[in-house]
Protein backbone atom coordinates (compact mmCIF):
# COMPACT_ATOMS: atom_id res chain seq x y z
CA UNK A 1 0.00 0.00 0.00
CA UNK A 2 2.90 2.73 1.25
CA UNK A 3 4.46 1.76 -2.37
CA UNK A 4 1.62 2.51 -4.39
CA UNK A 5 1.34 5.45 -2.76
CA UNK A 6 4.37 6.32 -3.28
CA UNK A 7 3.98 6.01 -6.92
CA UNK A 8 0.97 7.72 -7.14
CA UNK A 9 2.60 10.65 -5.60
CA UNK A 10 5.44 10.26 -8.50
CA UNK A 11 3.59 10.03 -11.05
CA UNK A 12 1.36 13.34 -10.45
CA UNK A 13 4.38 15.28 -9.11
CA UNK A 14 5.42 14.63 -13.46
CA UNK A 15 2.10 15.14 -14.62
CA UNK A 16 1.95 18.11 -12.84
CA UNK A 17 5.68 19.08 -13.64
CA UNK A 18 4.89 18.51 -17.39
CA UNK A 19 1.94 20.42 -17.51
CA UNK A 20 3.76 23.95 -16.75
CA UNK A 21 7.18 22.79 -18.56
CA UNK A 22 6.65 24.86 -21.80
CA UNK A 23 8.13 27.12 -23.88
CA UNK A 24 5.58 30.26 -24.68
CA UNK A 25 3.74 30.57 -27.61
CA UNK A 26 3.70 33.78 -28.20
CA UNK A 27 6.55 36.00 -28.09
CA UNK A 28 8.02 35.93 -24.88
CA UNK A 29 10.86 38.45 -22.58
CA UNK A 30 13.26 37.97 -19.83
CA UNK A 31 16.16 38.57 -18.07
CA UNK A 32 18.92 36.10 -17.30
CA UNK A 33 22.22 35.93 -15.31
CA UNK A 34 24.94 33.28 -14.27
CA UNK A 35 28.66 32.26 -14.67
CA UNK A 36 31.11 31.08 -17.13
CA UNK A 37 34.76 30.00 -17.62
CA UNK A 38 36.80 30.67 -20.48
CA UNK A 39 39.93 28.89 -21.71
CA UNK A 40 42.21 29.99 -24.58
CA UNK A 41 43.83 28.06 -27.67
CA UNK A 42 46.93 30.28 -28.82
CA UNK A 43 47.86 30.41 -33.02
CA UNK A 44 50.91 31.78 -34.37
CA UNK A 45 51.29 33.88 -37.30
CA UNK A 46 52.62 33.10 -39.80
CA UNK A 47 51.70 29.45 -39.04
CA UNK A 48 55.46 28.91 -39.81
CA UNK A 49 56.92 30.28 -37.06
CA UNK A 50 57.66 28.78 -33.38
CA UNK A 51 54.88 29.46 -30.55
CA UNK A 52 57.08 31.36 -28.23
CA UNK A 53 54.55 32.19 -25.37
CA UNK A 54 53.08 29.81 -22.95
CA UNK A 55 51.43 30.34 -19.56
CA UNK A 56 47.98 30.98 -20.38
CA UNK A 57 45.33 29.91 -18.65
CA UNK A 58 41.34 30.21 -18.40
CA UNK A 59 39.51 32.23 -15.75
CA UNK A 60 35.80 32.38 -14.61
CA UNK A 61 33.80 35.15 -15.16
CA UNK A 62 29.71 35.88 -14.99
CA UNK A 63 27.35 37.51 -17.42
CA UNK A 64 24.10 38.81 -17.50
CA UNK A 65 21.55 40.40 -19.44
CA UNK A 66 17.74 39.56 -21.20
CA UNK A 67 16.71 37.29 -23.55
CA UNK A 68 13.57 37.14 -25.93
CA UNK A 69 11.83 34.32 -27.68
CA UNK A 70 9.83 33.83 -30.86
CA UNK A 71 8.24 30.74 -31.98
CA UNK A 72 8.25 29.73 -35.24
CA UNK A 73 6.34 26.43 -35.93
CA UNK A 74 4.84 24.43 -32.93
CA UNK A 75 8.48 22.69 -32.10
CA UNK A 76 10.75 25.54 -33.64
CA UNK A 77 11.46 28.90 -32.36
CA UNK A 78 14.22 31.89 -32.52
CA UNK A 79 16.18 33.05 -29.29
CA UNK A 80 17.68 36.14 -28.57
CA UNK A 81 19.74 37.00 -26.27
CA UNK A 82 21.74 40.35 -25.29
CA UNK A 83 24.35 40.27 -22.61
CA UNK A 84 26.98 41.95 -20.70
CA UNK A 85 30.19 39.51 -20.24
CA UNK A 86 32.99 39.70 -17.95
CA UNK A 87 35.50 36.87 -18.97
CA UNK A 88 38.34 35.86 -17.27
CA UNK A 89 42.67 35.06 -18.52
CA UNK A 90 45.37 34.14 -16.61
CA UNK A 91 49.25 34.66 -17.33
CA UNK A 92 51.43 32.29 -15.65
CA UNK A 93 55.24 31.47 -15.34
CA UNK A 94 54.97 27.63 -16.01
CA UNK A 95 57.75 26.12 -14.03
CA UNK A 96 56.56 27.67 -11.09
CA UNK A 97 53.28 28.00 -11.63
CA UNK A 98 53.29 31.81 -10.47
CA UNK A 99 50.58 34.16 -11.85
CA UNK A 100 52.27 37.16 -12.84
CA UNK A 101 49.29 38.90 -14.89
CA UNK A 102 44.83 38.69 -14.96
CA UNK A 103 43.13 40.08 -17.68
CA UNK A 104 39.70 41.04 -17.47
CA UNK A 105 37.11 41.21 -20.60
CA UNK A 106 34.10 42.92 -20.97
CA UNK A 107 32.03 42.32 -23.69
CA UNK A 108 28.46 43.28 -25.20
CA UNK A 109 27.43 39.76 -26.76
CA UNK A 110 24.62 39.70 -29.33
CA UNK A 111 23.58 36.07 -30.33
CA UNK A 112 20.86 35.16 -32.25
CA UNK A 113 20.03 30.97 -32.73
CA UNK A 114 17.45 28.84 -34.11
CA UNK A 115 16.33 26.17 -31.28
CA UNK A 116 13.82 23.09 -31.05
CA UNK A 117 11.64 22.42 -27.99
CA UNK A 118 9.89 19.45 -26.15
CA UNK A 119 8.29 19.49 -23.01
CA UNK A 120 9.81 22.60 -21.60
CA UNK A 121 13.42 21.19 -22.94
CA UNK A 122 14.81 23.13 -25.34
CA UNK A 123 18.29 23.04 -27.69
CA UNK A 124 19.62 25.79 -29.73
CA UNK A 125 22.20 26.64 -32.16
CA UNK A 126 23.31 30.21 -33.65
CA UNK A 127 25.95 32.65 -34.41
CA UNK A 128 27.47 35.37 -31.74
CA UNK A 129 29.31 39.02 -32.02
CA UNK A 130 30.92 40.12 -29.32
CA UNK A 131 31.65 44.19 -28.92
CA UNK A 132 35.00 44.70 -26.79
CA UNK A 133 33.86 47.56 -23.98
CA UNK A 134 37.35 47.27 -22.07
CA UNK A 135 40.60 48.31 -23.81
CA UNK A 136 43.10 48.01 -20.24
CA UNK A 137 44.74 44.82 -20.11
CA UNK A 138 47.93 43.09 -19.45
CA UNK A 139 50.34 42.83 -22.16
CA UNK A 140 47.85 42.05 -24.95
CA UNK A 141 45.67 44.04 -27.52
CA UNK A 142 42.39 42.81 -27.69
CA UNK A 143 40.29 43.48 -30.44
CA UNK A 144 37.08 45.31 -30.69
CA UNK A 145 35.11 42.81 -32.08
CA UNK A 146 35.25 38.58 -32.65
CA UNK A 147 32.68 35.93 -33.68
CA UNK A 148 31.48 32.81 -32.26
CA UNK A 149 29.32 29.73 -32.64
CA UNK A 150 26.95 29.88 -29.47
CA UNK A 151 24.82 26.55 -28.48
CA UNK A 152 22.52 25.93 -25.68
CA UNK A 153 20.48 23.48 -23.91
CA UNK A 154 18.19 24.02 -21.11
CA UNK A 155 14.92 23.79 -19.26
CA UNK A 156 11.75 26.29 -18.71
CA UNK A 157 9.33 25.38 -16.18
CA UNK A 158 6.69 27.67 -15.63
CA UNK A 159 8.52 31.09 -15.82
CA UNK A 160 11.98 29.90 -14.79
CA UNK A 161 14.46 28.88 -17.51
CA UNK A 162 17.89 27.12 -17.07
CA UNK A 163 20.48 26.58 -19.40
CA UNK A 164 23.95 25.65 -19.81
CA UNK A 165 25.89 26.99 -22.96
CA UNK A 166 28.88 26.67 -25.12
CA UNK A 167 30.71 29.37 -27.45
CA UNK A 168 33.49 28.82 -29.47
CA UNK A 169 35.66 31.19 -31.03
CA UNK A 170 35.41 31.61 -34.65
CA UNK A 171 37.89 34.93 -34.63
CA UNK A 172 40.46 35.39 -32.40
CA UNK A 173 39.59 37.89 -29.00
CA UNK A 174 43.02 38.40 -28.74
CA UNK A 175 46.87 39.16 -30.38
CA UNK A 176 50.03 39.67 -29.00
CA UNK A 177 52.50 41.56 -31.74
CA UNK A 178 56.32 39.85 -31.45
CA UNK A 179 57.58 41.42 -34.47
CA UNK A 180 55.76 44.29 -36.26
CA UNK A 181 58.13 44.25 -38.98
CA UNK A 182 57.91 40.39 -39.83
CA UNK A 183 54.60 40.69 -38.82
CA UNK A 184 54.60 37.71 -36.02
CA UNK A 185 51.62 37.62 -33.80
CA UNK A 186 50.26 35.56 -31.14
CA UNK A 187 46.30 34.89 -31.78
CA UNK A 188 44.21 33.98 -28.76
CA UNK A 189 40.91 31.59 -29.47
CA UNK A 190 38.54 31.49 -26.74
CA UNK A 191 35.98 28.47 -26.36
CA UNK A 192 33.65 28.92 -23.14
CA UNK A 193 31.16 27.32 -21.63
CA UNK A 194 28.75 28.49 -18.18
CA UNK A 195 25.36 28.11 -16.71
CA UNK A 196 21.98 30.97 -16.34
CA UNK A 197 18.99 31.08 -14.57
CA UNK A 198 16.54 33.28 -16.20
CA UNK A 199 13.15 34.47 -15.62
CA UNK A 200 10.56 35.26 -18.02
CA UNK A 201 8.79 38.78 -17.24
CA UNK A 202 6.26 38.67 -20.11
CA UNK A 203 5.33 36.84 -22.62
CA UNK A 204 2.04 34.85 -24.01
CA UNK A 205 -0.15 31.58 -23.18
CA UNK A 206 2.06 28.28 -22.41
CA UNK A 207 0.17 25.60 -24.64
CA UNK A 208 1.31 21.81 -24.72
CA UNK A 209 4.33 21.63 -26.67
Amino acid sequence: MKKACITTFVILVICHTYSHAQIPDKFAFGIKAGLNYMDTRLAQRPKNQILYLTGVRGSDGYQAGVWASLPIRKWIFLDTDLEFSNLGQERYIPRTDTVVGRNRYHYLGLSTRLGATYRGAFVSLGPQINLQLNRNTFISEPVPVFWGLNARMGYQYRQIRAEVFYTKGLSHYDVNTENKELGRKILFFGKTVGFSLGWQLLGGKKDSR
